[in-house]
């Protein structure tokens, strides 16, 4: 085998890996992000048990 083929074979090796984590990184945080943002607004009183507090939270504007 040629030197130019293997470093090829390396090139497209390492494009498909970098996609693969890309792809699963997104999904990941994506997930993360969505457990972390949902948590608060589910379960208030895990953080605080000031009904204002409680309260004020509920009345942020969110996504939807």
């Amino acid at each position: 085998m040629e030197p130019r083929e293997v470093q090829k074979r390396h090139e497209t090796g390492s494009r498909m890996l970098l996609k693969s984590l890309v792809i699963i990184g997104a999904i990941l945080g994506a997930l993360v992000a969505s457990i972390g943002a949902f948590i608060p607004w589910l379960f208030p009183f895990i953080f605080t048990s000031d009904l204002d507090v409680e309260q004020e939270v509920r009345s942020f504007p969110s996504f939807y």
